[in-house]
C-alpha cells in the first residue's frame, strides 16, 4: 500500500506544477477566455489529483524515481553498517567467551583476588550492549516507513467523514429555522425560472431569518433559501435564476468533488489555493451564464440585486460546500466589474480556448507520476516441457459443436451431425477419424464434466495424454467465452408499431434471431425488435447452441397514437379559451376554480377544482373533441357540485386546497406504473402511488363506468358507478395533488389495497 502512497504523492506534485502554471498565466487568459472555460479548466487538475496513473513516468515520476534510488542507497548504507557493527562485535565476544573460559580453568587450581574490569573491557561491554538496541531501533523506524500509509489514509477519512458531518448539522440547522414560503406570486416565478432552466424536478422554496445570504441546498432535491429581507418580484426572479442555474450546472457535485479531493491530498497546501480558485470561479461563471441572455440594463439590474443582498441579511455563514449568492466583498467588487464588463467571445477565442484547455491536459500527463518499473519476465526452465497449446490448432463451431482441426486435417474431415439444441459437443477431429465427446448441458461446469470423461477414456487408451490436454483447454475456452455472453433486455414492453434493438453482449459471433410469435412481434437478422399487435411473444437469439431469450409484450395504442390524442384534447382546449399554467388551468385569463370536462354520456373525462380559481366552467364533448362546448356554472351548480366547501379549506395540501383527477387508458401508463397494473389481482380495489400521482385501479367491471368527485369533510369522496353498457373490464383514474380521499363504487366504500413504486 505504500507504493498507492507515493504514487498520490507524485500526482500531488504534479498538480502543484499545474496550478502554478494556470496562476501564472492568469493574466493573459482571464479577460480572453470565458469564465466559464477557467472555471472547469480545473476540473484537469483535479483528475490529475485523484488518478495515480499515467502513460509513463513523466518528469515528476523521472524524479521521484531519482529519489527512491538514493534513499535505498542511504538506507543499504546503514543496513551495511549495523551489519558490520554486529559482525564486529560478535567476533568480540567470542574471544572474551575464551579469555572467560581460560581463566575459569585456572581459577579451579587457584583462587585469584577480586579484580575490576579495566576501562577498556567497559567500553567493550557498553558496544556490545548497545549495537542489539539500535538494531532494534531501525527496524522500529523500518515498520513505522512501511505502514505511514495507514496514517495517510485514515486522516483523509477522518477528515471527510468531518466535512460531511459538518455539512449534515448545517442543513440540519437551517432547515430547523426556516419558513416556507407559499406566496402565489413567488412560486409563479419559481416556476417560470425552473422552465428557463428546463429542470422538472420538486424545488422548495423558504426563508430563514438567519441566513447571511440567500443560498442552495440540495444534491437531488434542490431548496432555495431567502433572506428575511422582503424582495421585490425582479430580485427574486434574479436569485431563483442564479441558484438554480447552479443547480442545473451541477455546481454542488463538483464542489464536493473539491472537498474529496482536499481530504485526499490533506498534506499539499495548494489544494486549499484550488478551493479558493474553484469556489470564485464557480460564481463568476454562473454570472457569466445568467447574463448571457439579458441586456444592458438586465445586467444593471442583476447587479443592483447582488448589491441588495449584500446589503441585508442575518449573521449566519453557510456551511463550505453549500452554494451562496454572496461570498465576501472582495468577491463581489469582481462580479459586478465582470458583469458590466462582459463581451461575446468571437470564434476565434473559442478556438484558442479549446486548444489551450488541449494543451493544459497534455501537461497534466507529461508532469507524470510515478510508474513502477515492471519486473522482469520469468524464463521459463528449459529443462520444463511446454503444454499442448490451443492455439496451435484450428477450432470451428457449429450449432454448438467445436470441432478441432488436429494434426494436418481440415474442413472436409469433419463430420456431420451436431448436438441437441441447448448443448455442447467437442470433437477431435484427425485425418480420417475423429474423437468426440459429450454432449454437455451444464456449462458452467464444462471443463469439469469434459475432465471426467478425457479421464475415463485416458484409462481405456482410447485419446493420448497430448489429446487429452487439448480437451481440457477447449473446454475451459468454451466456458469462458459463453458465461461471458448475455442479452441486454430480458423482458420489454412496447406500443404497437415501435421497435426496439436487442444485443447480445460478450461476443462477436453472428446471432441467430427468431421470434416464437411473428404476429405479435417480429426481429431481423440485427436483432430489431419491430411491435406488431397486442400481445405476448419470445424474441430468441441463439449462438454457440446456447439460446437467450426476451420476453415482449406489446400494446395495442402506440406512443404516437397516444401523443395524437393529448393533443388533439390541447387544441379543443385552446380553441375554447382554455389554457393551463403551472398545474393550474385558465379560462379566457381567468383562473378556473371548478372544471369540469364531461363526455356525451355525462361521466367525467376530467375534473379539476383550484381554491384560488375565479370561475367555474362546464365542457360537454364527444370522444373525438370533433363536438365540444363550454359554459359557465351557476353558483347554485357550484354549491351543488362542492357542498360544505368551508369544510373543507382546513384540508393540508401544502397550503392550498386543489384536486385533480381524470381517467386513463392503462397505454397512457409508465412504464413502472404499468408493471405495478400488472402484477394486481382480478376483482381488487388498489390505490398505487407514484411520486405525486396516485391511480385507482380495479378490473372486472360488468361495463362502462362514469366517476363523481365529491367532499366530505376534509377527504374527497370518488364515486364510481356502472353505466350499464357492454364494453368494460377495468377502472383506472390519475389523482392528482395529495387531497386524502376515499372510493366507493355502487354506493358502497371500497378497501383500497396501496401499492407504492
Amino acid at each position: 500500500m505504500n507504493e498507492l502512497l507515493i504514487r498520490y504523492v507524485s500526482v500531488s506534485f504534479s498538480a502543484a506544477l499545474l496550478m502554478t502554471v494556470l496562476m501564472l498565466l492568469r493574466p493573459l487568459y482571464k479577460n480572453r477566455f470565458s469564465k466559464r472555460w477557467q472555471y472547469y479548466i480545473w476540473l484537469v487538475v483535479i483528475i490529475r489529483l485523484l488518478i495515480p496513473w499515467n502513460p509513463g513516468n513523466g518528469l515528476v515520476g523521472y524524479y521521484c524515481h531519482e529519489i527512491q534510488g538514493k534513499v535505498q542507497s542511504a538506507i543499504g548504507q546503514i543496513s551495511e553498517r549495523v551489519n558490520s557493527a554486529v559482525d564486529s562485535s560478535t567476533e568480540h565476544t567470542e574471544e572474551k567467551d575464551e579469555i572467560k573460559n581460560e581463566i575459569a580453568v585456572v581459577a579451579q587450581e587457584q583462587p585469584l583476588p577480586d579484580k575490576k574490569e579495566t576501562d577498556s573491557e567497559k567500553t567493550n561491554a557498553m558496544k556490545i550492549q548497545d549495537i542489539p538496541s539500535e538494531n532494534t531501533k531501525l527496524a522500529f523506524f523500518k515498520n513505522i516507513a512501511n505502514n505511514i500509509w495507514i496514517f495517510w489514509l485514515v486522516t483523509a477519512l477522518i477528515l471527510f467523514i468531518r466535512k460531511i458531518t459538518i455539512y449534515q448539522s448545517f442543513v440540519k440547522f437551517l432547515k430547523a429555522g426556516c419558513v416556507t414560503v407559499d406566496e402565489i406570486n413567488r412560486l409563479e416565478i419559481l416556476g417560470k425560472v425552473m422552465e428557463q432552466n428546463g429542470l422538472h424536478c420538486k424545488t422548495e422554496l423558504y426563508k430563514n431569518s438567519l441566513t447571511a445570504s440567500p443560498l442552495l441546498i440540495g444534491f437531488f432535491h434542490p431548496a432555495v433559501v431567502l433572506t428575511k429581507t422582503e424582495l421585490s418580484d425582479i430580485d427574486f426572479y434574479y436569485i431563483a435564476l442564479h441558484e438554480l442555474t447552479h443547480y442545473r450546472r451541477r455546481d454542488m457535485f463538483y464542489k464536493w468533488l473539491v472537498q474529496f479531493t482536499i481530504c485526499l491530498h490533506w498534506f499539499n497546501p495548494f489544494v486549499y489555493v484550488l478551493e479558493r480558485e474553484v469556489s470564485r470561479l464557480c460564481e463568476l461563471s454562473c454570472d457569466e451564464a445568467v447574463i448571457k441572455k439579458l441586456d444592458a440594463d438586465g445586467r444593471r439590474a442583476y447587479g443592483d440585486t447582488l448589491l441588495r443582498a449584500m446589503r441585508e441579511g442575518g449573521f449566519y455563514k453557510n456551511a463550505f460546500a453549500s452554494i451562496t449568492l454572496l461570498q465576501g466583498k472582495e468577491l463581489l467588487k469582481e462580479r459586478l466589474g465582470a458583469i458590466m464588463k462582459e463581451k461575446r467571445k468571437t470564434g476565434w477565442t473559442v478556438v484558442f480556448s479549446a486548444v489551450a484547455a488541449l494543451l493544459f491536459a497534455g501537461s497534466a500527463v507529461v508532469a507524470g507520476a510515478y510508474v513502477q518499473p515492471q519486473a522482469a519476465p520469468k524464463v521459463k526452465s528449459e529443462s520444463k516441457k511446454e503444454e499442448t497449446s490451443l492455439s496451435e490448432y484450428k477450432m470451428i463451431e457449429q450449432n454448438g459443436n467445436f470441432y478441432i482441426l488436429y494434426k494436418g486435417a481440415n474442413e472436409q474431415d469433419m463430420p456431420s451431425g451436431g448436438v441437441t439444441d441447448g448443448c455442447i459437443g467437442i470433437t477431435l477431429v484427425k485425418k480420417e477419424e475423429y474423437t468426440a465427446i459429450g454432449p454437455f448441458k451444464d456449462v458452467p461446469n464444462l471443463a469439469r464434466d469434459v475432465k471426467t470423461q478425457t479421464e475415463y477414456l485416458l484409462e481405456k487408451k482410447s485419446i493420448s495424454k497430448e489429446e487429452a490436454q487439448l480437451f481440457g483447454k477447449a473446454a475451459e475456452k468454451i466456458q469462458k467465452d459463453i458465461l461471458k455472453i448475455g442479452i441486454n433486455r430480458t423482458k420489454v414492453s412496447l406500443s404497437a408499431g415501435t421497435s426496439i434493438i436487442l444485443k447480445l453482449f460478450g461476443t462477436d459471433k453472428q446471432v441467430k434471431w427468431s421470434s416464437d410469435n411473428k404476429k405479435i412481434a417480429t426481429v431481423n437478422k440485427d436483432g430489431k425488435v419491430t411491435a406488431k399487435k397486442a400481445g405476448e411473444a419470445v424474441i430468441k437469439a441463439k449462438v454457440y447452441g446456447q439460446t437467450y431469450s426476451c420476453a415482449v409484450n406489446v400494446y395495442a395504442q402506440a406512443e404516437k397514437e397516444k401523443a395524437n390524442q393529448e393533443e388533439m384534447r390541447k387544441d379543443a382546449y385552446r380553441q375554447l379559451g382554455i389554457t393551463k399554467k403551472n398545474g393550474a388551468y385558465y379560462f379566457r385569463g381567468r383562473r378556473i376554480r371548478i372544471f369540469m370536462d364531461m363526455r356525451k354520456d355525462q361521466s367525467f373525462e376530467l375534473f379539476h377544482y383550484d381554491k384560488d380559481g375565479k370561475v367555474d366552467i362546464r365542457l360537454d364533448h364527444s370522444d373525438d373533441y370533433a363536438e365540444a362546448s363550454i359554459e359557465n356554472l351557476t353558483e347554485s351548480e357550484a354549491k351543488e357540485i362542492l357542498k360544505d366547501m368551508t369544510d373543507t379549506d382546513d384540508v393540508d395540501d401544502g397550503g392550498q386546497m386543489s384536486f385533480n383527477i381524470s381517467r386513463l387508458k392503462k397505454s397512457q401508463l409508465s412504464s413502472k406504473a404499468l408493471e405495478a397494473v400488472r402484477k394486481c389481482k382480478d376483482h381488487r380495489w388498489y390505490e398505487i402511488a407514484d411520486n405525486d400521482m396516485r391511480y385507482i385501479y380495479y378490473y372486472g367491471l360488468p361495463g362502462q363506468y362514469a366517476f363523481e368527485p365529491k367532499f366530505s369533510g376534509q377527504k374527497a369522496e370518488i364515486e364510481i358507478v356502472d353505466m350499464k353498457s357492454s364494453k368494460g373490464t377495468y377502472v383506472l383514474l390519475a389523482v392528482r395533488n395529495h387531497v386524502p380521499f376515499i372510493v366507493k363504487y355502487q354506493d358502497r366504500e371500497v378497501a383500497l389495497q396501496k401499492i407504492s413504486i
